[in-house]
């Protein structure tokens, strides 16, 4: 990759930051690349814990 190519990946990015002259930025690519794409697994949480909670009412008394 040349000098005034623009990264096309995140890889690619993480590869031209140059940690002693960008650190902060390279972080920030660090956290991009371990987050999660979806939301999927927290919406099913949620899904799940209506449920639970609607279990729960219903058999709560008096």
């Amino acid at each position: 990759m040349g000098r005034f190519d623009r990264a096309e990946t995140l890889e690619e990015s993480i590869a031209s930051a140059s940690e002693q002259l960008y650190p902060s930025i390279r972080k920030c690519f660090m956290l991009l690349i371990v987050m999660p794409v979806s939301t999927a697994t927290a919406e099913r949480s949620f899904s799940t814990m209506r449920r639970v909670k609607t279990y729960l009412w219903s058999t709560m008394g008096t």
